[in-house]
């Protein structure tokens, strides 16, 4: 694994003159993403003002009109900055991946598996998942392994579905590599952690924790 040093050198050798090229991109995409969205807007419009002046506008179509325009914007943003994006990935995270430990993996369009996100016992099982820039590899003899993710569960509340999203949490990440940690490794991971504790269950959120050891100090008590 490098030091900083030699990281910070990479940087200004390697990936500022990368960055330099992708800022001219970003701005460019930037530039045709707002001007597409100006001539969607004012198509918009026009389509309203025509409804407007035959005398059918309705709160109905307003509305489906509204849903239409944005649908379309997003549509016409994401397509424009999927080649920046990918570029940006390929060019500068991919190196810079490789340029921490050589024994790393970087996946951009992977994630971790749905049975390691749920073996961390810190959530229930999501109704669907997904995610992207998949790391994995061994650093100093430790194996790991983690990547973005984005879980949804589906809630029934006063019967209407709402989706809760819940973030990938950093207990998997060191839940993961704890258990591969030397000794003399064990502490510094132990302190890291800050949102979970280990039971006998495995890693369980501070506040469940501190509320089991609450009730075995008072049955110890009776």
């Amino acid at each position: 694994m490098k030091s900083v040093s030699e990281l910070t050198d990479f940087y200004y050798k390697t990936l500022y003159p990368k960055l330099q090229t992708l800022e001219k991109e970003r701005a460019q995409v930037r530039f045709r993403v707002l001007l597409s969205s100006a001539f969607i807007a004012l198509l918009a419009l026009f389509i309203f003002g025509m409804l407007l002046k035959n005398d059918v506008v309705s709160f109905d179509a307003v509305v489906f009109l509204s849903f239409v325009s944005f649908g379309i914007i997003s549509f016409v943003a994401k397509l424009l900055l999927q080649d920046y994006t990918k570029a940006f990935k390929q060019e500068i995270i991919k190196p810079l991946i490789h340029a921490i430990d050589p024994q790393l993996h970087y996946l951009e369009n992977n994630h971790l598996e749905q049975r390691k996100f749920e073996a961390s016992t810190l959530f229930g099982t999501p109704d669907r998942l997904s995610g992207n820039d998949h790391i994995s590899g061994n650093i100093e003899g430790v194996p790991i392994e983690f990547s973005d993710i984005h879980a949804e569960k589906k809630a029934q509340r006063l019967q209407r579905a709402h989706k809760l999203e819940h973030p990938l949490s950093r207990a998997l990440y060191h839940h993961r590599v704890s258990k591969n940690l030397p000794r003399h490794h064990r502490r510094s991971s132990r302190h890291g952690t800050k949102n979970v504790r280990r039971s006998s269950r495995g890693l369980v959120p501070i506040k469940e924790h501190s509320q089991r050891r609450a009730c075995q100090d008072g049955r110890s008590r009776l």
